[in-house]
């Protein structure tokens, strides 16, 4: 269905007898056809939810899970265009800092779940076997529970940090 008088930005498709321009992405890429305040609103929601769930954490700590996959959920739908992404038009150095913020908190998800699998495996197979837990032990899930933690809280700024460079780091 190619024109051969079409643009080299886009190729030119026929509907009901009339000539429409499709522009690839390649073309909106180089040439910077997008709307700088794209997705912006969604990115001030992940910051705003980043920054609600980091306080959160502290006091409300289901405020800062529900506040975590609301913010997977909108890096995810930038990330892979579908839903209500699927009409950005984002060039890849400004969708990057989507992706990171999205690889930042399933990472600290995943760890977060893998580390209360191991201590809850751990402990009730120590009571499964002697009726109680030593103090060893509670130290011990003590001490991985304050290691997760840490590198809870570093995903976390860093997922905001990539969330912020997404809003409002645009070229």
């Amino acid at each position: 269905m190619s024109d051969p008088n079409a643009s080299a930005s886009g190729e030119q498709q026929k509907v009901s007898d009339v000539a429409v321009a499709t522009a690839s992405p390649a073309a909106n890429e180089t040439n910077q056809e997008w709307d700088v305040n794209e997705g912006k609103n969604l990115g001030i929601a992940m910051v705003v939810l980043l920054a609600v769930g980091f306080i959160c954490g502290f006091f409300v700590p289901i405020v800062s899970l529900i506040a975590t996959i609301a913010t997977i959920v909108i890096s995810s739908t930038i990330t892979c265009g579908c839903c209500g992404g699927s009409g950005f038009n984002l060039p890849k150095n400004v969708k990057r800092w989507s992706n990171l913020t999205l690889l930042c908190l399933a990472g600290m998800l995943v760890l977060q779940i893998l580390y209360v699998i191991g201590a809850w495996i751990g402990l009730s197979s120590e009571v499964a076997n002697t009726g109680q837990i030593s103090t060893n032990s509670a130290n011990n899930v003590t001490i991985g529970a304050l290691i997760v933690g840490v590198i809870s809280w570093v995903l976390n700024i860093l997922a905001f940090i990539f969330a912020c460079l997404f809003t409002w780091k645009r070229p």
